[in-house]
């Protein structure tokens, strides 16, 4: 049944993409070779950002107090802790595994279940860790570009590796994933993602007179610098 969903919803955008057009002057990057495709995929994303997730970000930000939406942060970011415990094990990474429990168990009791994180201050730094980057680093290449459908920018190695992910997520263990408090809290971690990124996007515009190839450009660019050192938040 889900698989026929999606058909249903991305094949409007398999049709269109014959109708898209390239920019003048463009040079083809053999990254992404769906490009007509993950054009419009990017507008359609673009489109549903500008009409409702950045407004919605912008009014969150004005209206709600920097203390409570660093709250709300640190409770998500204590949720990926969990994540990255199982890709660093997986990574053959003992001490960063270790670490990331370490992070998880403090914030979770002393940090109430992760509202705070005391872990931060006493030296366990908050590693990102994914599936796509586990794949990476056992030597799993990128693939092609793709734009996924709201989520965005990806490749198909992370694409695959985002499904994984979404298999471990923790929602439905804290929240019956039959009620609308799964729903609300789903959503609220969505606007803390786009508000987040409210600052950080103001560098793409500069970038290039091509969002796309900015866009494309910095995702690459990022994915790299974590496969090649990981990052700290």
């Amino acid at each position: 049944m889900l698989r026929r969903v999606l058909f249903a919803c991305l094949l409007p955008f398999v049709f269109l993409t014959g109708c898209a057009s390239l920019p003048p002057g463009h040079v083809a990057d053999e990254r992404d070779p769906w490009e007509r495709y993950n054009r419009v995929m990017f507008s359609f994303n673009e489109g549903v950002d500008k009409a409702v997730l950045k407004p919605v970000a912008q009014t969150y930000k004005a209206n709600i107090p920097e203390v409570i939406r660093d709250r709300v942060s640190n409770f998500f970011g204590n949720l990926s802790d969990l994540a990255s415990v199982v890709h660093h094990t997986l990574q053959a990474e003992p001490r960063s595994a270790l670490e990331s429990t370490g992070r998880f168990v403090v914030n979770s009791t002393v940090g109430l279940l992760g509202l705070f994180d005391p872990a931060t201050s006493i030296g366990l730094s908050r590693t990102n860790e994914d599936a796509g980057l586990t794949l990476g680093r056992w030597g799993v290449g990128h693939g092609p570009y793709v734009m996924l459908p709201l989520l965005g920018p990806s490749s198909l190695r992370d694409a695959l590796g985002t499904a994984a992910d979404m298999q471990m997520d923790l929602t439905g263990e804290i929240l019956n994933p039959d009620t609308t408090q799964r729903v609300a809290l789903n959503s609220l971690r969505v606007v803390d993602v786009r508000t987040r990124l409210l600052e950080l996007e103001k560098g793409v515009d500069l970038i290039s007179f091509d969002r796309y190839v900015s866009v494309r450009s910095a995702y690459f660019g990022r994915r790299e610098r974590l496969l090649e050192q990981g990052e700290a938040q």
